[in-house]
């Protein structure tokens, strides 16, 4: 979104918001709404997951 032109940017937000992603919170902010919120939670916890794991040996 900033690499391209400011109205492609507000189209793309616009887009979001009326599909409940984020909401506006006053003029010019933004919040993540519920769903976004869930899905960076369980991104979170799958990646500390992976990072707990221990590394294979399969190569020797």
């Amino acid at each position: 979104m900033l690499e391209g032109p400011p109205h492609e940017a507000e189209f793309l937000l616009e887009t979001i918001v009326a599909a409940h992603l984020v909401r506006r919170q006053a003029p010019g902010r933004l919040r993540a709404g519920p769903l976004l919120r869930l899905y960076a939670r369980e991104r979170l916890a799958d990646e500390e997951m992976s990072a707990a794991q221990p590394v294979s040996s399969s190569w020797r």
